[in-house]
């Protein structure tokens, strides 16, 4: 079949849309801070192991941590998950992703 185009002005205006709806719903959350997770095969071999650790650090950092950075200065975040993540419960997750933070200034 033949591809499907877009309109690029089409697809800016859903973006920006996007962001004032997820602005209108939570405030306190900074759009302009990013994460990034890495998880490698090494790490986890199979694929449904390393997409539930990166789900996990997804909402740890969408919860626990954007609400908390300081307002001042965005931030960007590379997380990269050792062998130990892939039997490590949510909440060791979640201390461990909030001892990094606190070590890296973010709050």
């Amino acid at each position: 079949g033949k591809a499907k185009r877009v309109n690029p002005s089409m697809a800016d205006d859903s973006i920006s849309q996007d962001r004032a709806a997820r602005r209108a719903v939570s405030p306190q959350v900074r759009l302009d801070s990013r994460f990034g997770f890495v998880v490698s095969k090494k790490t986890a071999r199979r694929a449904h192991d390393r997409n539930r650790i990166k789900r996990r650090l997804r909402e740890i950092c969408r919860t626990g941590i954007l609400a908390r950075i300081r307002p001042d200065a965005p931030v960007d975040a590379l997380l990269v998950a050792r062998s130990n993540a892939v039997d490590a419960d949510f909440a060791r997750l979640a201390a461990d992703v909030e001892t990094l933070g606190r070590q890296a200034g973010l709050f």
